[in-house]
């Protein structure tokens, strides 16, 4: 889907607002479809004996159920070649969800949630800017300046121009993650338990780590609608992947 709208503000200047919105549905998934549910195991019990699948050890599919959903906001301001002035900008506000880009399809982690890897795309940056101009320095003959200069002054200070390119972009999405000391326990997206975020973001602290910690066993699902004797893995308040923005870049 597409919509826009463009404005001439001036007859060298115009305004243009543009939507775009697009759903992706079949993209291809893979997943161990013989994983066992995510639960530490008792003393003395193999990862292979609780399998869903026996005697089998891994077993893949791929399937095409996943879909992936894109909305962009653009606007683009543009000025033609005009009392020596060009400008042309271009922003943009995009938020794509998915379950990750692999060349082969995402991989689940838990096949019985699925939804649990559906975050922002960890390669579309949300705000991007990118505006370049020329200009065309108000010296020597018929100009603002030196408007009466000679020939000789003119061919060393008239005809000179300066242009430029600025790109400002915000950080790329990142998972905070864990690494599980614990068999059948999986490394995966950490808890978020109150505010992560930190005033003055730094490479040294660029998020509260006391935030953020492992993901916690839950022995009693009452807080989930699912049956209160299951033995699970927390979902965790800080939803799917790719949750965290990395520092944002400009030049």
């Amino acid at each position: 889907m597409e919509l826009h709208r463009g404005i001439q503000l001036t007859p060298n200047s115009s305004l243009r607002i543009s939507y775009l919105g697009a759903e992706s549905e079949h993209v291809t998934q893979q997943f161990n479809l013989n994983d066992p549910a995510p639960a530490p195991l008792p003393d003395g019990v193999s990862y292979n004996q609780v399998r869903p699948y026996q005697p089998f050890g891994p077993i893949t599919l791929w399937e095409n159920g996943a879909t992936a959903n894109s909305q962009q906001l653009q606007i683009s301001a543009r000025r033609r070649f005009a009392s020596g002035l060009s400008f042309q900008g271009e922003f943009s506000w995009t938020k794509m969800l998915d379950l990750g880009s692999y060349p082969e399809g995402p991989w689940v982690t838990d096949n019985r949630n699925i939804r649990l890897d559906r975050g922002n795309d960890p390669y579309v940056r949300p705000l991007n800017f990118v505006g370049n101009y020329t200009y065309e320095l108000p010296f020597g003959k018929g100009r603002h300046f030196l408007g009466s200069a000679n020939r000789g002054l003119d061919a060393i200070a008239g005809g000179w121009q300066t242009s430029g390119i600025i790109t400002i972009a915000s950080g790329l999405p990142y998972s905070l993650t864990f690494d599980s000391s614990l068999q059948n326990w999986p490394s995966n997206y950490a808890d978020k338990i109150g505010n992560p975020h930190v005033s003055n973001p730094s490479l040294a602290e660029w998020f509260n780590q006391r935030r953020m910690p492992p993901r916690r066993l839950i022995l009693s699902a009452t807080q989930l609608p699912i049956p209160s004797s299951a033995r699970v893995i927390s979902i965790g308040t800080w939803g799917s992947s790719n949750n965290s923005r990395s520092p944002r870049d400009s030049s």
